[in-house]
């Protein structure tokens, strides 16, 4: 369809419609906060790849959402809630 599906507060699917990716292609999170890795001098932490390009992984965004989460993990309650939307359940 042609619904954002982040829809977070500032969603206006007006902004045009993105492909975006659930969990991010690189993120530092996953390095920073679970592993607790810190950047060598002069450097940053070094970015894991996790995401994929798998359609399970894609999802329709408007642009306002896109940009707003950039490279960020949604909370886990959101990531539940579009998977269940993805596959066609309602909460």
């Amino acid at each position: 369809g042609e619904n954002c599906m982040l829809d977070f507060s500032m969603c206006d699917i007006n902004s045009g419609i993105n492909v975006d990716h659930l969990i991010p292609l690189a993120t530092n999170k996953l390095n920073k906060e679970l592993r607790n890795l810190k950047a060598e001098p002069g450097r940053k932490v070094k970015s894991q790849s996790f995401g994929s390009n798998h359609i399970d992984n894609l999802i329709i965004a408007c642009a306002d959402c896109n940009n707003y989460k950039k490279h960020r993990i949604i909370e886990r309650a959101k990531i539940q809630s579009i998977l269940r939307a993805k596959a066609g359940k309602t909460d």
